[in-house]
């Protein structure tokens, strides 16, 4: 009797064992392919600036997450405008007439910003005097303005010169840079001029690595003709700022360190591996202090990105397009009139903001597993801004 027993409690786990084997595995799924911008879906929003005014001319972005976009840009009565998103609408949030008066002219104009979190935010620009300058001579003057989440203050005016970049690891370690050889640092709290000021070059884009070392594009404000040394790139590194290539030179082995009108001058982007990416006469990545061409660049105003896989630049005539690491993907935009002036990029949205016939828009691309209804009021964008060239 146990030796039946035995048996057959030896055939039934024999028998199991063997269904166990021929039991097919699970098919494993295939991992989704990274998405492209061709999968974004899009909602359109106009910034209203004023009540007469429709609109603003956008000329810088910045955010900390899709819930908190700032943009930056100049409305049609020529007055510098700040507009922050909450995820549902576009809220004003222009300095008030307290900070005109601190100044001491409602002329302004904002070009850029950067921040470090929602109370912790820096707009860069100018102020400027039509009849006979400002009190010091000057015509413009430029100016940098700080939110702490409540209000403005101004934290720097009344030196020569228009920021058009600004830009910092940190708040205690920034620099600012612009027209005429404008040229700021913030140290120890304070901002104050750098010497290394030349009026006869503007400056700009500026952009700060993670190692500590700012690079700057410099170029002639007067090129004769027969000159192809107009652009300068410039590193700061130990605190001092160094030439470390120009618009003379060769190519050598793919490597790009002559283009007759510039190399990579016209935007910056650091990505999260600390890699440099520029956009000027092509698409570039900077390799110890070198231009190496990746690509043709796509529109060349400015450029976002999530990882050196996913990079987005912006340009004029609908230019919006995205890089894998290997090729360039057109978005709906290519080819209408909408000039895009600024682009910023997270892992499942898009933000960009341009302008047609004098009216600022933001174009806002979601994947579908976010683009579900929200309740977002969509512009009613001029269906000729459609038309491809």
């Amino acid at each position: 009797m146990f030796l039946k027993l035995m048996v057959f409690v030896f055939l039934l786990v024999f028998s199991m064992g063997l269904s166990c084997c021929d039991q097919p595995a699970e098919p494993k799924e295939n991992p989704d392919p990274n998405p492209t911008i061709r999968d974004f879906s899009w909602d359109i929003d106009t910034l209203e600036a004023l009540p007469n005014y429709t609109s603003i001319i956008p000329a810088d972005i910045w955010a900390s997450s899709p819930t908190d976009v700032w943009i930056v840009g100049i409305n049609p009565a020529w007055h510098g405008e700040v507009f922050h998103y909450d995820g549902k609408r576009w809220n004003k949030v222009s300095p008030n007439d307290d900070i005109a008066l601190t100044i001491g002219t409602f002329n302004m104009d904002f070009t850029c910003i950067w921040g470090f979190g929602k109370n912790d935010i820096y707009v860069g620009g100018y102020t400027y005097y039509f009849q006979g300058g400002s009190e010091r001579g000057n015509d413009f003057e430029n100016l940098i303005l700080h939110w702490d989440g409540i209000r403005w203050s101004v934290v720097h005016h009344q030196t020569q010169g228009i920021i058009n970049s600004i830009h910092g690891n940190s708040p205690n370690v920034m620099l600012a840079s612009g027209v005429g050889g404008t040229l700021l640092q913030k140290r120890n709290g304070a901002w104050e001029r750098l010497n290394y000021l030349n009026p006869k070059y503007d400056y700009q884009p500026i952009k700060a690595l993670p190692n500590g070392d700012f690079y700057m594009s410099a170029e002639k404000r007067d090129v004769k003709e027969g000159d192809t040394s107009n652009v300068y790139y410039n590193k700061y590194t130990n605190n001092y700022w160094v030439k470390i290539d120009s618009s003379v030179g060769t190519n050598n082995d793919g490597v790009f360190s002559y283009h007759p009108k510039g190399f990579a001058h016209k935007a910056y982007w650091v990505s999260p591996q600390g890699n440099l990416f520029g956009t000027g006469s092509g698409f570039h990545k900077l390799v110890n202090d070198k231009w190496i061409r990746v690509s043709n660049s796509y529109g060349g105003n400015d450029l976002s990105g999530t990882n050196e896989t996913n990079i987005f630049e912006c340009g004029n005539g609908g230019d919006l397009w995205q890089f894998d690491g290997n090729q360039w993907h057109p978005s709906k935009w290519v080819g209408t009139y909408i000039d895009f002036k600024c682009v910023w990029v997270f892992e499942k949205e898009v933000f960009c903001a341009g302008s047609y016939q004098g009216n600022g828009y933001v174009v806002k691309g979601k994947l579908p597993s976010l683009s579900a209804s929200s309740g977002i009021s969509v512009a009613n964008f001029p269906s000729a801004a459609f038309k491809t060239r």
